[in-house]
């Protein structure tokens, strides 16, 4: 090493040698830097990336369907052929169902497409 400072004085070796550390220190600091940020990337597509569902719990999607009224009757009529418990009561799916499709009454004519929401 002393080859490298021949012919610089004794003050020039010592800043030059401290740069040559401050450089090594920094490098290292930007290496530990990157790695940090990488484990906290892959971290959390680990934990965020997962769906969890509970342990047993049966999840079904929300889903629409369209229908055509087949004969006239009423939104509650409808509601009780494709009702499933995700709904809780007959009367939130037919209020959900006139909600859906803009519906003032609860008499519906036959020949009118009707959009349900099911669960599957």
């Amino acid at each position: 090493m002393r080859t490298a400072y021949r012919g610089l004085t004794r003050t020039e070796r010592i800043i030059m040698e401290s740069k040559r550390r401050r450089t090594a220190e920094v490098r290292e600091q930007i290496v530990i830097i990157i790695l940090a940020v990488a484990l906290a990337i892959a971290l959390s597509v680990l934990f965020f990336g997962r769906k969890v569902n509970a342990e047993g719990a049966d999840h079904k999607d929300k889903c629409y369907v369209s229908v055509q009224v087949k004969e006239t009757g009423s939104v509650t009529d409808l509601a009780k052929e494709y009702y499933s418990g995700e709904f809780k009561s007959v009367e939130r799916m037919a209020a959900e169902i006139k909600h859906i499709n803009n519906l003032g009454s609860d008499t519906l004519t036959s020949g009118l497409f009707i959009v349900i929401p099911v669960y599957r």
